[in-house]
């Protein structure tokens, strides 16, 4: 079951009460109010002798006394029914049963449930972190983003099935390669193995509210898509349109935006995603992607020498939407989109090892969109990856001749280790640690060529390493998922019962992206624009979530 928290929390001492507020505390049905909260209801707020059953004053009276919790439940429905009757009031609930009776707050806090979703009703701390671990949680904000991303699935039925679910898979799996991988990111493979076992860490690490937290890694990854979506709705309602990767600064100063609060001079806003709640939580966001957009902010040139991974792990949106586009584009439209993905990632990282690697995984993800759903992938990855080798000499023509060279002996390295017998650390820590874009790509193509048909496998071994474990784990996963969907994929590494959709934190977010993505953008001169392009124009006319 899923809760929606709208409720308060009750504050630790409630001495005064505002006229529409009402104290909850535990009584017994004799209603003889003699010690703790009861007793301060009848000094305070209006409780009244010999009545230990519902309203009275400003308070409000459940029994706890009778016996074991059972005998609590009916009396607690019924507040909670009284609750939902009257709105004008808010109550205030204090630990009932956790005092005299002596229930301890794990008992109690189980019947409070449904409480939870009721505006109107202030819980205990206590209660609300039982809760939370004992059922899936979520913020208001995070319903609302469910609810664009099953809006804008339900208005479009015209987008190809293999299309939305080949997108889906790449952004999702990438999300979970990231999450299996934030967890122990800055961690020794020892020290991985000493706490989750000789596999490694093979399952999501949940919060207290049981999601999978994603990093930096998927919250670049989305405003990159963002920034792209916006860039083909201004060429679709202007006419006008300059190269892609030209708007993806102004997304990337939203992203900067919800790390540091720090606003360019007009305080434009270039994203709908900027303002969501959950998008603004810091993730371990990288130096070179802080520094870069400051200089970004101040109207500067990013100069730097960096070729960290930050910029490769962000830029799986660019071939998804070129193939959604022309999936059957022609050398010069690949080599355009090799372009804009170098370009994209080029932004924050200036070193050619830092940007050539983004064009080989867009070539290879470009690919694996166009393998159809239940084909054999044994031999797709290679030829994929030879294909995108043979566009190196396409990206940047006569230039970074040395870095080419090297990225290619280093990609040529992890194939033949991927049909090595070495066992996977072993071939990783041959490749590096991932700190560095062309080694993530690497340890990223290596796992994806070994276990291109368990993708489950695929992203363990992309994570338990010595190095950058939540990007390798994401990029891989952006190729699997691209290459095998979301459908056969969606329950990887989450509880029993449970999707990737409702365990990653960000996954309502990444669903809706994924559906814009697979649309393109739907705007025409329909006098009568249907609700999913009243949704579109919200989200990149207007950059409102709805």
């Amino acid at each position: 079951m899923t809760y929606v928290i709208n409720c308060g929390v009750t504050p630790e001492e409630v001495t005064a009460l505002k006229p529409n507020q009402v104290f909850v505390f535990g009584s017994n049905l004799a209603g003889q109010h003699g010690g703790g909260a009861a007793r301060y209801a009848y000094k305070h707020f209006g409780a009244k002798m010999g009545v230990g059953v519902g309203p009275q004053g400003q308070s409000y009276a459940i029994p706890t006394m009778q016996g074991g919790v059972a005998t609590i439940k009916t009396y607690v429905d019924q507040f909670i029914a009284y609750a939902r009757q009257n709105p004008q009031l808010h109550f205030l609930v204090t630990k009932i049963g956790c005092g005299i009776a002596g229930f301890p707050t794990k008992a109690i806090s189980p019947l409070f449930a449904q409480a939870l979703e009721l505006a109107n009703v202030s819980l205990p701390r206590e209660f609300i972190y039982d809760l939370r671990k004992l059922h899936h949680c979520i913020s208001p904000q995070e319903y609302t983003c469910q609810q664009q991303a099953q809006k804008g699935q339900a208005y479009t039925h015209a987008i190809p099935p293999m299309a939305l679910d080949k997108i889906q898979g790449s952004l999702m799996l990438g999300a979970a390669g990231d999450a299996l991988g934030y967890a122990v990111e800055f961690n020794t493979l020892a020290w991985i193995r000493s706490q989750y076992g000789k596999d490694g860490i093979t399952h999501f690490q949940l919060d207290s509210q049981g999601r999978a937290i994603c990093s930096d890694d998927t919250q670049m990854t989305l405003f990159t898509a963002n920034g792209l979506l916006s860039a083909i709705t201004r060429g679709e309602t202007r006419g006008v349109m300059g190269p892609l990767e030209s708007y993806l600064p102004y997304a990337y100063l939203d992203w900067y935006y919800t790390q540091t609060g720090k606003l360019n001079s007009n305080s434009l806003k270039f994203t709908w995603l900027r303002d969501l709640e959950p998008m603004r939580h810091q993730r371990a966001p990288g130096n070179t992607c802080l520094s870069a957009c400051d200089s970004l902010l101040l109207g500067q040139k990013v100069q730097n020498n960096s070729k960290g991974c930050g910029g490769l792990m962000r830029i799986a949106p660019v071939p998804l939407l070129y193939n959604r586009i022309n999936s059957k584009g022609d050398q010069n439209f690949i080599h355009q989109m090799e372009k804009t993905a170098c370009e994209a990632a080029r932004i924050t990282h200036r070193h050619p090892l830092g940007f050539l690697p983004a064009g080989l995984m867009a070539r290879v993800i470009y690919e694996a969109m166009n393998i159809p759903a239940g084909m054999s992938h044994l031999y797709y990855m290679d030829s994929s990856v030879i294909n995108a080798l043979n566009d190196l000499q396409y990206m940047y023509p006569g230039e970074y001749g040395e870095a080419k060279a090297k990225l290619a002996q280093l990609t040529k390295q992890a194939i033949v280790l991927a049909k090595s017998k070495t066992p996977d650390a072993e071939a990783i820590a041959q490749l590096g640690e991932g700190w560095v874009a062309d080694e993530a790509w690497a340890i990223a193509i290596f796992c994806a060529v070994r276990y291109q048909n368990n993708p489950a496998l695929a992203i363990r071994a992309a994570v338990n390493h010595n190095g950058d474990s939540d990007s390798t784990g994401s990029i891989c996963g952006n190729i699997i998922g691209a290459l095998l969907g979301y459908d056969a994929t969606r329950h990887l590494f989450c509880p029993e019962g449970r999707d990737l959709g409702d365990t990653l934190d960000l996954g309502c977010i990444i669903l809706a992206i994924a559906t814009d993505l697979a649309s393109g953008c739907p705007l025409g001169n329909s006098p009568r624009p249907t609700p999913y392009q009243q949704l579109w124009h919200s989200r990149y006319c207007q950059m409102k979530p709805e």
